[in-house]
């Protein structure tokens, strides 16, 4: 966390879900939960955003993770993936 305080949140979207539902991901995930695992609730960035209230939103704000501060690489641009990541800050 911040020295300051702060927030720092990760979630994985359903941005992709059609993309999901093509490759079979939505069948695996509940697979997986009806065996027993922990639940997991994708949220939309928007969503993400209700836990950043009263906070200022460190730039470039609520991204893609890959997406976020990305550092040069010799492999390409980072892409955007189906999980979002945001830091904000106390005002």
């Amino acid at each position: 966390m911040p020295t300051e305080g702060g927030r720092i949140a990760l979630t994985g979207t359903v941005l992709l879900e059609a993309y999901a539902r093509r490759g079979g991901l939505i069948e695996n995930a509940t697979v997986y939960v009806r065996a027993g695992a922990k639940r997991y609730y994708a949220r939309t960035p928007e969503y993400l955003a209700r836990f950043f209230k009263g906070l200022e939103l460190v730039e470039p704000g609520i991204v893609s993770t890959p997406l976020w501060r990305p550092e040069p690489t010799r492999v390409g641009r980072p892409q955007p993936v189906d999980a979002f990541a945001g830091v904000g800050v106390k005002l």
